[in-house]
């Protein structure tokens, strides 16, 4: 067995050969200097995301479970029965496909600000720009308002 020196701590580098140290030391140098490079060049090279040109509402339910931004003008609007829901539609007949807006109670209450306190009338003929996840319920295509600056005013009556 060989003979330690207890008068100091045993340090790590003490416990390899003596031509080891130094090549590990200049391992780990490298790869610090690299891990530095990387995280310097990766946050000055981070892409900046350009925002995507609107949709029609034929284009996005081609983009279930997607994040799409929708451009349409309102043509109907109807009230979920018993709920302060409101539904917007590009069409009034059933059309194919059956896409809707669906604007939530808290949504519902910003919305009236802008547009009045019947929005039903007030919004129809405006061309909006609204921004969620597109799903499909109960056959509808539908694009769920998750906040007020989801939705957009894009231009006035047509």
């Amino acid at each position: 067995m060989a003979y330690q020196d207890r008068s100091r701590p045993a340090r790590w580098l003490d416990r390899l050969p003596p031509a080891r140290p130094r090549a590990l030391l200049g391992g780990l140098g490298l790869a610090v200097a690299l891990l530095a490079g990387c995280l310097w060049t990766g946050s000055a090279a981070a892409p900046t995301a350009t925002p995507a040109a609107p949709l029609t509402p034929a284009e996005a339910t081609a983009r279930l479970g997607q994040t799409v931004t929708v451009r349409f003008v309102v043509a109907c609007t109807e009230r979920l029965l018993g709920q302060e829901t409101l539904l917007l539609s590009p069409v009034c007949a059933y059309q194919s496909p059956y896409f809707r807006v669906v604007v939530p109670p808290a949504v519902l209450a910003d919305l009236e600000r802008q547009v009045g306190p019947v929005p039903e009338r007030g919004l129809v003929g405006l061309t909006i720009e609204v921004r969620g996840v597109m799903r499909i319920q109960g056959g509808w295509y539908e694009l769920v308002v998750e906040r007020a600056d989801d939705l957009r005013l894009a231009r006035r009556r047509r």
